[in-house]
């Protein structure tokens, strides 16, 4: 859409679909690979995240083991 302002090239009618297009404001300048590297990124992270906890989880348990 020429401005994307979602109301068509010649500025006459509403958006139609579901603004998932490119003329979307929200997705303006977005590509998909863009969007599937930072969800790849977050996931990973998050994995990272919980397999650190995991891991001193297990450490200080097999200490308190040790201590008794």
């Amino acid at each position: 859409m020429s401005r994307l302002n979602g109301m068509g090239p010649d500025e006459e009618g509403s958006m139609t679909g579901r603004g998932m297009g490119n003329c979307s404001p929200d997705n303006k300048g977005k590509i998909n690979d863009e969007i599937l590297g930072i969800c790849t990124g977050l996931a990973v992270a998050l994995i990272i995240g919980v397999t650190k906890i995991v891991a001193i989880w297990m450490k200080e348990k097999r200490l308190k083991s040790t201590i008794k």
